[in-house]
């Protein structure tokens, strides 16, 4: 595999995770882009590049910053915490005050552990 193909695999990776923490499916990232499913399918696998355009576009989708898709994966972008939190309160809003309480205690901790 050349390095571009890996480029592209770890773009596509990070894309895909990012979407699955936003609880979305490619259908909804696709609506959200203008883009079909197929296209975000291909991004995701690496298959297809990807203009500068449109990773801007992808990263404001995902309230994210560019650099969040570009950078070391090895070293995960600053606002991961923030996400997961964000994410964490979405899912619980309909849950107990009790419960929502001690996850929000939970995400501090854990921001906490990833700074």
């Amino acid at each position: 595999m050349d390095g571009l193909q890996e480029s592209r695999e770890e773009f596509g990776a990070r894309v895909r995770f990012y979407r699955e923490l936003r609880g979305w499916d490619m259908e909804e990232l696709a609506t959200r882009l203008g883009k079909s499913q197929a296209t975000i399918s291909r991004i995701e696998t690496g298959k297809q590049n990807v203009a500068v355009g449109d990773i801007k576009a992808i990263a404001k989708a995902l309230e994210i910053l560019p650099s969040a898709l570009l950078d070391d994966p090895s070293e995960p972008p600053v606002d991961t915490a923030a996400l997961v939190h964000k994410r964490v309160v979405e899912r619980c809003a309909k849950k107990s005050h009790e419960a929502l309480s001690a996850l929000h205690e939970l995400m501090k901790e854990f921001e906490k552990i990833s700074a």
